[in-house]
């Protein structure tokens, strides 16, 4: 992902960008500063006007330089629970019963930047329970922290036993269809017709297929197809969660996602028919929109 997660614990930090910040009582506004002060946030507003917030009273927020959501949340190194008094604003890598977050750094090195080169750290919730979870730069799988991840999904015997055989590899795109399986397994539908909804605007990338058409269903029960070279744009429930399916006629992926207002999510599908794999993740404005632009001026 081109954009990188701040990380903003526990530091003395002036962050100078326009953005919009929502605050867990609902209220949004757009600001251009955060300076740090201690135990509390100063936000200068669009309007100029300064306020001072507890940083666990913001439920998210979105600068225009990254386009990243940033949700606050605790976060425990320790597998025992132990909480290390810190905490992160991460970006939202899947979203349902189980929550993973994401930190993304760029090495410290001058290398070339390529997606393996970037550090992706995956810190993992579940109700009120926060864990670091994860690091593609380990060397190794770490027994401890893959010990953690068996209790989180335990309450799921046959993604459990999976866990367990020898063939399972504790790698990062390995968590990551654990946890979205997971949490199709586990879906139920809290949303009603009168539910907050928020936008969220699917795109296509068709790898060996330019024309290839698939369709996307919401809930088991309303069909969409995605246009090539388009974006899909529909509304989805805010204030609990929707299964969205995607489908070429024979493969079929699901994911759990929610609206997000103010901010408009965008979702890349990517359609690989060599490998009859179908995969959904969300990315940033520009991502997206750049994706789309240059997929148009190719023949």
């Amino acid at each position: 992902m081109k954009s990188l997660y701040l990380f903003l614990a526990a530091l003395v930090i002036t962050f100078q960008s326009t953005g919009q910040m929502v605050l867990t009582d609902g209220t949004s506004f757009h600001f251009t500063k955060i300076k740090s002060k201690g135990d509390v946030w100063e936000i200068t507003k669009s309007t100029k006007e300064k306020i001072s917030v507890e940083p666990a009273s913001i439920k998210c927020f979105k600068d225009k330089e990254t386009e990243v959501i940033r949700y606050y949340i605790p976060v425990s190194y320790e597998s025992t629970g132990v909480s290390s008094g810190e905490f992160h604003f991460l970006g939202k890598r899947l979203e349902g019963k189980i929550n993973l977050y994401e930190r993304v750094t760029a090495p410290s090195n001058a290398a070339p930047l390529t997606n393996s080169s970037y550090t992706r750290e995956l810190f993992i919730q579940k109700g009120s329970v926060n864990r670091y979870l994860f690091s593609n730069a380990w060397l190794a799988g770490n027994k401890e922290r893959l010990v953690l991840f068996k209790e989180f999904i335990g309450d799921n015997a046959e993604l459990l036993r999976e866990v367990e055989s020898e063939d399972f590899k504790f790698k990062y795109d390995d968590v990551i269809d654990i946890v979205n399986r997971y949490n199709v397994d586990a879906f139920k539908s809290e949303c009603t017709a009168t539910s907050k909804q928020g936008s969220v605007s699917f795109y296509s990338r068709l790898k060996g297929s330019t024309d290839q058409v698939l369709t996307l269903t919401v809930n088991d029960t309303i069909q969409h197809v995605i246009p090539v070279k388009a974006f899909l744009s529909i509304k989805l429930c805010s204030e609990g969660f929707s299964k969205v399916c995607v489908s070429d006629g024979t493969i079929k992926t699901c994911s759990i996602l929610s609206g997000s207002p103010p901010f408009a999510k965008y979702v890349e599908v990517e359609f690989n028919g060599e490998k009859k794999k179908i995969q959904l993740e969300e990315k940033t404005p520009y991502e997206s929109h750049k994706y789309l632009q240059d997929a148009r001026l190719r023949k």
